[in-house]
């Protein structure tokens, strides 16, 4: 009897740690799983990071072509006004010039080419106005 009761206890020893690894089995599965959602997850998040720095990169270049474009233009804009300016005094004193010969000559009140004067207009630009006074 004492052998069978013996026997009995260790049979449900037995039974005890068999249920226990089952339990231990099924956590280190679902550990497992949880682990490999993980890992994918972050491999997914590397890939979108990697995706968003190439397309920084890329938006980093065309702004800086962009910078480089506006500043070429507005170098060539500066040349342009300064060339225009510098046309518009030739011009004035062009008109000066002939005014004087003019008067020389003994014309009367000038009309035409010696009668109109460039002045710079703020808004528009340069524009063909009344002499000033």
């Amino acid at each position: 009897q004492a052998s069978c009761d013996k026997c009995s206890h260790v049979q449900q020893q037995l039974e005890a740690v068999q249920t226990e690894l089952r339990e231990s089995n099924e956590a280190a599965r679902m550990w497992r799983q949880r682990h490999e959602q993980s890992e994918l997850k972050l491999k997914d998040r590397e890939q979108l990071l990697v995706h968003a720095k190439e397309m920084w990169m890329k938006e980093n270049v065309r702004a800086s072509k962009l910078a480089d474009a506006l500043t070429t233009s507005e170098d060539k804009l500066a040349d342009q006004e300064k060339r225009l300016a510098e046309v518009v005094e030739r011009y004035n004193e062009a008109q000066r010039e002939v005014r004087s010969l003019k008067h020389l000559v003994g014309d009367g009140p000038t009309e035409g080419f010696g009668g109109d004067t460039f002045r710079g207009d703020q808004k528009t630009g340069y524009s063909m106005g009344d002499p000033p006074s």
